[in-house]
């Protein structure tokens, strides 16, 4: 399990400049026909629109049971270890698991520059899984796991309440390049109108002294795996780093 802060990596705007970079470019790379097709349109912007997660009912919920040893000369009320030297003791520890729906991915971003709602868990598949370790008598595991799950609550709705926005600046960036195609398109269109003469097409040019190009296309050599970043870290830091790779990925790197 790899635990870490839900609601820590990009900011939703940088996430949102991102979506608005890879629509755009997504755009541009449809023929003219498709590009002017409004259901086209439509189906572009809904692959990059975030599906944000709903926890399910408390009923779907369920937690496993296990132990694992910490040091007890941490905890309040606890005689320091001789010498500053740890002492460990086995403690019981509840793995809460909350099903979802929706993107994976929205528990990485960063509601606002604060984060959201500060909880340290994993997410696997569609499984949001969160560890409690009982370390003092009476602890109330119960209702730690209920304010982990209001507060996940309560950041998810908070984007939700965020994405007319993120909405928008899809549209927006959409209706830009729709205007630039439809002015390179009536470019061409003017520049044939233009024409006093017929016009024709015709193959392209080949190159003098060379045999016509064969019908089948001979393959190309691999393309070398090329990176932006690298990082080297020790691995005792991956948590650190696999946080830091992520943004990155998310910003286009």
């Amino acid at each position: 399990m790899r635990l870490h802060r839900l609601f820590a990596g990009p900011d939703f705007h940088n996430v949102l400049e991102h979506y608005k970079t890879k629509l755009v470019e997504a755009f541009d790379q449809l023929p003219d026909e498709e590009a002017l097709d409004e259901q086209v349109q439509s189906n572009l912007k809904a692959r990059f629109l975030l599906d944000v997660p709903t926890l399910r009912p408390q009923g779907e919920m369920w937690a496993e049971q296990g132990t694992v040893k910490v040091d007890v000369t941490k905890l309040p009320n606890r005689v320091p270890g001789l010498g500053g030297r740890p002492v460990f003791e086995e403690v019981p520890e509840f793995t809460a698991h909350v099903p979802f729906d929706g993107d994976p991915f929205v528990f990485e971003i960063a509601p606002t520059i604060y984060g959201g709602a500060g909880v340290i868990a994993d997410v696997v598949d569609h499984d949001l899984q969160m560890k409690f370790q009982v370390v003092m008598p009476g602890w109330d595991h119960q209702g730690s796991i209920d304010r982990a799950v209001k507060g996940i609550d309560s950041t998810l709705r908070h984007i939700r309440e965020q994405m007319l926005v993120f909405k928008q600046g899809l549209d927006g960036a959409l209706a830009i390049a729709l205007m630039r195609r439809k002015q390179r398109i009536q470019t061409r269109v003017s520049a044939v109108h233009n024409l006093r003469i017929p016009v024709r097409s015709v193959p392209p040019r080949q190159s003098v002294g060379k045999e016509p190009a064969s019908q089948e296309p001979k393959p190309l050599p691999p393309k070398p795996e090329e990176s932006d970043v690298f990082i080297s870290h020790a691995s005792e830091d991956k948590p650190y780093v696999e946080e830091l790779s992520r943004t990155l990925v998310v910003a286009g790197i």
